[in-house]
């Protein structure tokens, strides 16, 4: 490559994140600062709303030993829809 491409190349601005952070009611925990970030759900830190359910949304279910998240259909969940 030709010296002054190079040199023109060598200026572009390059941008950083410096923090990943959750807010405290989003269902998200995890971030950092520095290193290898990691964000996970925490359906523990959702809010609680009272809001119209349709069969084609998803639930999260969270383990209470926090072994395990996962989602379902709010269809493929028995009883609900009598």
């Amino acid at each position: 490559m030709p010296s002054r491409i190079t040199q023109r190349i060598d200026q572009v601005p390059t941008g950083d994140i410096t923090a990943v952070t959750t807010p405290s009611n989003g269902g998200l925990s995890g971030g950092g600062t520095s290193g290898a970030i990691a964000l996970s759900v925490d359906a523990s830190n959702l809010t609680a709303l009272g809001a119209t359910v349709a069969t084609t949304d998803y639930v999260v279910i969270y383990d209470t030993d926090g072994s395990a998240t996962k989602k379902v259909l709010v269809s493929n969940m028995p009883g609900l829809w009598a």
